[in-house]
């Protein structure tokens, strides 16, 4: 099949299934990109190629990846306790609780957003907008003064709270902000730049 046929092949195809979004595809020297449906729905806004989304919980990984770097360096260990690693106070947090268990989502901190107690994840932003959440610090009134949700390493439970605490180590041990590192500390190092599609 070529270029052209491949196209119109993806074209069909995002009509078919309605997708909404952005794609890239690369076989050998031959790029296919394009995008479909829009980025808000009630403006009828559609979408780019350089349209931005949001990943959600995508960006766990970046956050995984760079505490790995931060251990990698020795500068913390996966052993290492969060109370060892933040110049923040969190009164009701169990000490023992590390790096290892916030990455394991089996520290028992008090997740932000609970799926097994919540139910509209809208509601969360009712009293704190999202709009306004611009940094990992920005979660902490969320969940800082809660009781622990489970006693540390009993148990394994999806997390939100514990990457928002290991993006708060990288910016407290590499002295930037989150996003500074990933970008110069990964994307930049692996060859990549906000405006540069993948592959």
């Amino acid at each position: 099949m070529n270029k052209q046929n491949k196209g119109y092949h993806l074209e069909k195809v995002q009509k078919e299934l309605q997708f909404s979004g952005s794609f890239y595809a690369r076989e050998g020297n031959e790029i296919l990109q394009g995008s479909n449906g829009f980025r808000n729905y009630a403006e009828k806004i559609n979408n780019h190629l350089n349209t931005r989304f949001s990943i959600a919980s995508g960006s766990k990984l970046f956050t995984s990846i760079a505490i790995c770097k931060l251990v990698e360096t020795s500068e913390i260990s996966f052993t290492s306790r969060l109370k060892d690693c933040l110049d923040i106070d969190f009164p009701h947090v169990d000490d023992q609780v590390t790096i290892h268990h916030l990455l394991t989502h089996t520290s028992g901190v008090p997740d932000y957003f609970d799926e097994d107690t919540m139910d509209d994840y809208e509601a969360l932003w009712h009293s704190r907008p999202m709009y306004r959440i611009r940094s990992p610090k920005d979660f902490l009134p969320l969940f800082q003064h809660e009781p622990m949700q489970a006693t540390v390493n009993s148990s394994f439970q999806y997390n939100n709270s514990g990457y928002i605490l290991l993006g708060l180590i990288v910016e407290q041990i590499a002295t930037c902000s989150f996003s500074t590192y990933i970008e110069e500390q990964i994307f930049h190092k692996a060859g990549r730049t906000k405006a540069q599609a993948p592959g």
